[in-house]
């Protein structure tokens, strides 16, 4: 089985767009140059022949993307699967968390956009690989790639290609090794333990909290926490490294 991965592959302005304001992508074309076109060029062909799954936003699949991966496996981040048709994977809930566990069986996994879709990737700091092409043009607005109120991500250049006025970057995400302190936002939880005032009792439960935090100590062993503020006296913790599919994390 190979190693699976998360990437991230999509066109972006100068001022950091991935659409304009309507929502349209005709602005992707290069600048006609060619004189700065390196010697090796990226190839969007090879790079699709590694991926097993693609996965699209209900947007993406409503204006046809999908058809575009007649040979992968398609999943579709949409709250009405009942009006998907074609052979595509309906997913309502915990993308990101079934997203990590396809990596983990070795899945390489393309996340084809659109920006709702990619946004808890990208908070999550799930992406291990960043294919970017810059597309020579300021939108002046649209929608961006980045809202702003994710974590800070180190990335190494592993890549770089010119092809008609666009540079095509790739950038791999630098996993720290070794402990550091994490601030846990639960607002997916699948599985936890709860600690009620001073009673302790072992539960596995799905909570959708949005506003009870965790400090915690991460190693190689998974999430330790250390202390816990409550919501209405309960606080949540993790129940073990086996347990967590997506837990967004914000390093400092």
């Amino acid at each position: 089985m190979g190693q699976g991965a998360i990437l991230l592959n999509l066109a972006i302005s100068l001022d950091g767009y991935i659409a304009d304001r309507e929502g349209g992508y005709d602005w992707i074309v290069g600048d006609g140059g060619h004189d700065l076109d390196t010697r090796e060029q990226w190839s969007y062909e090879a790079f699709l022949d590694s991926i097993d799954i693609v996965i699209m936003g209900r947007r993406c699949y409503d204006q046809g993307f999908h058809r575009d991966f007649p040979n992968k496996e398609v999943w579709v981040a949409t709250s009405h699967p009942e009006d998907l048709t074609g052979p595509v994977r309906a997913v309502e809930a915990d993308l990101c968390g079934l997203t990590q566990q396809a990596k983990n069986e070795g899945k390489r996994i393309f996340l084809f956009g659109g920006g709702v879709t990619i946004a808890p990737f990208l908070q999550c700091d799930l992406v291990d690989e960043y294919i970017l092409g810059l597309v020579p043009i300021v939108l002046g607005g649209g929608r961006p790639l980045f809202a702003g109120n994710g974590p800070s991500i180190p990335l190494r250049l592993v890549g770089r290609y010119i092809d008609n006025g666009i540079v095509i970057l790739r950038l791999c995400v630098q996993r720290s090794r070794g402990n550091k302190i994490v601030f846990l936002p639960f607002h997916s939880i699948r599985q936890v333990r709860i600690y009620e005032e001073a009673k302790y009792e072992k539960t596995t439960a799905r909570y959708f909290i949005d506003i009870v935090w965790t400090v915690a100590w991460y190693c190689r062993g998974g999430f330790k926490p250390l202390y816990h503020t409550s919501c209405k006296r309960v606080s949540l913790c993790l129940s073990g490294a086996d347990h967590w599919p997506c837990w967004p994390y914000f390093g400092f």
